[in-house]
Parts: structure tokens; sequence; C-alpha cells
């Protein structure tokens, strides 16, 4: 058994484990959103996932996995080009 209780436990290899980086990541988004006026449901929307998933986000009760958080970070860097790709992956 790959996980037996003489190995590392397998919360370890959960990437939605937080840390302080990813809760003040998420502070950071959250201002964002406000600021750009963009709803939660949109960015649900933009990044693929249900808009329950982005609450549970704000809440602490989940957290971005990498490409996700990946997704957030360019898409606050450079909000038209992430828009222009979403749009594209739609076609």
């Amino acid at each position: 058994m790959l996980f037996s209780s003489q190995m590392i436990s397998p919360e370890i290899y959960d990437v939605r484990v937080s840390n302080g980086r990813t809760t003040k990541f998420l502070a950071e988004v959250k201002r964002w959103l406000k600021k750009s006026g963009i709803k939660q449901t949109d960015l649900a929307e933009i990044l693929g996932v249900s808009p329950q998933l982005i609450t549970d986000w704000f809440k602490g009760r989940k957290f971005p996995v990498a490409e996700e958080t990946l997704h957030l970070q360019e898409l606050m860097r450079n909000p038209a080009k992430s828009q222009k790709r979403d749009s594209l992956n739609r076609l």
C-alpha cells in the first residue's frame, strides 16, 4: 500500500491544502473582483468551475489547484487577454 502508517499521509499530496500564501492570494483576488466589477459567477464561467467552488474558496472550505491559480494570476495581470482566450476556447 502506497500510504501505509509508516509513510507520509496522503493529505500532504492534496493540492487543495491551503497555506498562508494561498489565503492572502485569495484575499487579493476578492479585492480585484470588487475593484474590477467582475461577479463571482462570471469568474467561475471564465475559469470553467462552478460558482459554488468560487464561494468555497473565499470561505476557506476549498482552495484552488495549481491550474486555477495560474489562470487567476493571468486574468488579474491581463483581463482582456484571458477573456479573449476564454472566448476562443468556447468555439
